[in-house]
């Protein structure tokens, strides 16, 4: 018999696509580190395609894996340039 305990503590299993692995991978080797609940850090647009990569970020919202907002710091200049992941 599972107690309601059991339940709270049981980590749910998510399958990943091999370009959402990469994307997770890439994140996780990143330096950056948010407030301490997660890995973050700056996703280059220049380095991905990000006709496929828009793709692969919004499963991985859906999948609650992770979740991505563009970056403004930077002025006009550059808002295209980096997401924060």
């Amino acid at each position: 018999m599972t107690t309601n305990k059991q339940k709270e503590n049981k980590m749910n299993t998510v399958k990943l696509t091999e370009l959402e692995k990469d994307l997770v991978d890439y994140i996780a080797d990143l330096e950056h580190s948010t407030d301490g609940h997660g890995l973050g850090g700056w996703i280059d647009t220049r380095d991905f395609n990000m006709n496929i990569y828009r793709g692969v970020m919004s499963s991985l919202t859906k999948k609650k894996v992770a979740f991505f907002e563009q970056d403004k710091s930077m002025g006009n200049r550059y808002e295209n340039t980096n997401i924060w992941a």
